[in-house]
Parts: structure tokens; sequence; C-alpha cells
């Protein structure tokens, strides 16, 4: 091939790639604005502002993204391309995802709220003290500064809610910063565990008792 027609074919794939850019920006423009357009349009006719919200975001729902759960991946989004979305998972892995099945998604939005709930369930035995596991529980929480005990309304949440067939089980729901999150919840699993330990709090396993009727053949 000759030189000129290398030249040819390249400067037609730049004027491509730059028309798709031009293309792409004033789209991610008209849609910031139709956004706000749909949002006044909509609060000017009486609509509730919570289905307005909902309806106006629609437009420009992948900017707003920061952190997503989607395609059963976990990740943070690095880049929006024209026909994929970059995202870099937890342990370092690069995926791209066609935009095509994130609009038709279910998408988690890890980030957007400051704060978020830790949710954990904790077992003990049947012989056990329920109040001296309660008790072991709270002063772990209280002891952690990442967890929020004063918040009107998000308060720690410690409580037996089930009689499993092999446990006692509590349910325990703290408030933390969502940047604290992860780290409460591994510093609050070990620590339970060491205190439960400590103090001679089982942690029970799935167990059957097996009662024999009669005299056993042959013994």
């Amino acid at each position: 091939m000759k030189i000129e027609a290398i030249f040819l074919l390249l400067g037609t794939w730049m004027l491509k790639l730059l028309a798709g850019l031009i293309v792409l920006w004033v789209g991610l423009k008209l849609a910031h604005r139709l956004k706000r357009i749909v949002r006044e349009r909509l609060l000017s006719r009486a609509v509730d502002r919570t289905v307005a919200v909902f309806l106006s975001n629609i437009t420009t729902w992948a900017l707003r993204i920061g952190v997503i759960k989607a395609q059963g991946y976990l990740g943070i989004v690095n880049e929006i391309q024209i026909f994929h979305t970059v995202v870099k998972t937890h342990d370092n892995v690069t995926i791209f995802m066609p935009n095509g099945p994130l609009c038709g998604d279910t998408i988690e939005n890890l980030s957007l709220e400051e704060l978020r709930r830790c949710d954990f369930t904790f077992s003990i035995g049947y012989s056990d003290d329920i109040d001296a596991a309660r008790e072991t529980i709270r002063e772990i929480v209280r002891a952690d500064t990442r967890a929020l005990q004063d918040l009107p309304g998000k308060e720690p949440f410690i409580a037996v809610t089930e009689l499993a067939e092999n446990s006692v089980d509590f349910s325990v729901r703290v408030w933390t910063k969502a940047s604290d999150l992860w780290p409460f919840r591994f510093a609050t699993l070990e620590g339970v565990k060491k205190a439960f330990d400590e103090r001679g709090i089982s942690i029970p396993f799935p167990q059957r008792d097996v009662h024999l009727h009669g005299e056993l053949r042959g013994s």
C-alpha cells in the first residue's frame, strides 16, 4: 500500500473519531440540559417530587454512577465510553461491560449516599447466656469510633431475631460512613469472635442428635 493511501485511511479514521467525540460531547450536554428541563416541567405541573427526580435522572443515569454493582461485578467506574463502561473491580481486574445490558439491568449505587448500614448475624448456642452475648456485641460496637452511636433513627440495633435449628441468632445493624463500612465490618467480625472465645460463648455449627430405640442387632 502506498504511503498516500495510508495517510488517507488514517485521516479518514481520525475524522470519524473526532466526529464521534463531538457527537458524544454534544449528547452529554443535551442530556444534562434535558434532565433539568424535565425536572422543572414536572415540578411546575405539581407532579410528586420523587417521581419528577426519578424521571429526570433517567436521562443522565450514567453520569451519576460512582461505584456500581451490576452484571455480577462490584467495582469502580473508571470510564464511560460510547459502547462500553470500564469498571475496575476490588481485586484490580478491569472489566469492559456493554452499555446495552446496563441500561436494562438493576444497578446498585454503593457510593452515592454518605452513610451505609452494616448488617451482621451472630449465632450462639442454646446453652449460652443471651444477655452476656448481647452485652459482648454491644461493647465491641461501642468501642469502634467508626460506628455511629447517637444519630437519631440510626442507633445500633442488637436483638435476638431467630431461634434457629442449631443456634440463637442475633441481628446486628450499625450505621457507618460509606468509606468506613468494610473496615468496620472486618474489625467487628474479628472482635466479636475473639470476645466470644474469651468469655466462653460458643459459636455453634450444624449438628444432629441421633436417638436409637431398641437393641442393636449383632452387638
